[in-house]
């Protein structure tokens, strides 16, 4: 009866793991398309009613960071706001966020504009490739994670 329930610990636990794993794919798409949808109130903000960047910052401590996920305020820039609410889970978004906050606020708002179209871009690119991917790599993960399950309850019994 103990190797049997200590069998199913490990098991149930595997399972868990390829489960949180699945979820931090979601979680990460869910990220991506806040971050895109960030540039694209900056830019709106820019375009349409010609707000300067601190303003627009200001907005979003108000409202728009608890959406978004942004724990800290925007002071420190939106690389480091991104970095500090965990947001930023892979190299893809975390280097275009980071070029995305070096060039943001230098040029005139046209290229501003053109900036936050393109960081948008990008990151919906990314999402889209890892929504059309989502499916199958948790049914790999749930797979691999119950396969070495198994296997370990195999090798210690």
């Amino acid at each position: 009866m103990l190797k049997f329930a200590g069998a199913m610990i490990v098991i149930l636990s595997s399972l868990g793991v390829g489960y949180f794993l699945g979820e931090s794919i979601r979680r990460r798409i869910r990220d991506i398309d806040a971050l895109a949808d960030f540039a694209d109130f900056v830019s709106s903000e820019i375009a349409v009613y010609k707000t300067p960047l601190p303003e627009i910052f200001a907005k979003c401590d108000d409202r728009y960071l608890a959406e978004t996920g942004f724990a800290g305020g925007l002071g420190g820039g939106v690389y480091t706001a991104a970095a500090d609410s965990g947001m930023l889970a892979g190299d893809e978004e975390r280097q275009i966020i980071r070029d995305f906050s070096a060039k943001i606020g230098s040029g005139g708002a046209e290229d501003m504009v053109k900036l936050c179209a393109y960081t948008a871009s990008r990151l919906r690119t990314i999402s889209e490739r890892l929504k059309k991917d989502l499916p199958e790599k948790r049914k790999i993960y749930r797979a691999v994670s119950a396969l070495a399950g198994v296997s370990v309850v195999i090798m210690l019994i």
